[in-house]
Order: C-alpha cells, then structure tokens, then sequence
C-alpha cells in the first residue's frame, strides 16, 4: 500500500512540473544535468552546427584570452577593448566570432577557437579582420 501511494505522489509530481515546463517558452526552459538532475543554466534557442549567440561575459573572457595576438595583428596596442557582438558554434571545440571594439570607432572581426577541455589548450585566434567600423555587421 505504501509502495502504491509513493508511486502516485511521483507520477502526480512529475505531471505537474512537465506541465509547467510544457507551459514555458523554449528559450527559458532550464536544462538538466542528466546525471544529477539539477538545473545547470538557462537553455538557448540552437541550430546545430549553426552559430548561436554568445554570452556577453564568455565572450568578453575568450576576446580577454588572445588580446595579445589581436593587439599583435592590429599593429598596436588598442586603445579599448570591448566585444560588442559575439556568436559561437559547437564544432570539436568552439568557434567564437567577435566584433571587438578596439578604438573610438575601429572595431576588428576575429574567430578565436577554444579546443575541448581535455586538451589543456587555451583559446587561439583563426583569423583576424582589421579596419572594421562599428556599424560593420559581424562577419
């Protein structure tokens, strides 16, 4: 008897957060752990090996991460250095493309590639597009 009504108090649960989730919209259902089952961050809208956007403070940290070698191909220090627009793509790694606002009104376009964790590698910029303005759409 006790068996039953725990079973009951679980099939009841469960209906009611799957129709609360049901209910939400896509992009603020939370994604689960599936190994503890405990949310881990807000899910993102995402097509598959398309470009997705990046959050502000990821995308600032990777653009902070190959500075140098951006400064380095710029030819000169930066006088700023905000990322105003970021995307990502999940490949073996992660491709990051930045606007990243170097000057007053300069901005270059980079793809710096983050390899997987177990690799022990940090990001590396791809590929380097100078002389950009800040109402250049992102490449």
């Amino acid at each position: 008897m006790l068996g039953e009504v725990a079973f009951l108090i679980t099939v009841m649960c469960t209906k009611s957060i799957l129709s609360t989730l049901l209910s939400m919209p896509l992009a603020s259902v939370p994604s689960l752990d599936p190994a503890f089952g405990l949310i881990m961050e807000e899910a993102r809208p995402h097509i598959v090996g398309g470009y997705a956007d990046a959050g502000a403070d990821e995308a600032q940290t990777v653009a902070n991460a190959v500075r140098s070698d951006i400064e380095r191909s710029l030819g000169h220090p930066a006088a700023l250095f905000t990322v105003l627009q970021s995307r990502t793509q999940v490949v073996a790694g992660t491709n990051y493309r930045l606007k990243v606002q170097v000057a007053e009104t300069e901005c270059v376009h980079v793809r710096v590639y983050q390899p997987l964790p177990y690799t022990h590698q940090g990001p590396a910029l791809k590929d380097f597009k100078g002389g950009k303005s800040l109402e250049d759409p992102l490449d």
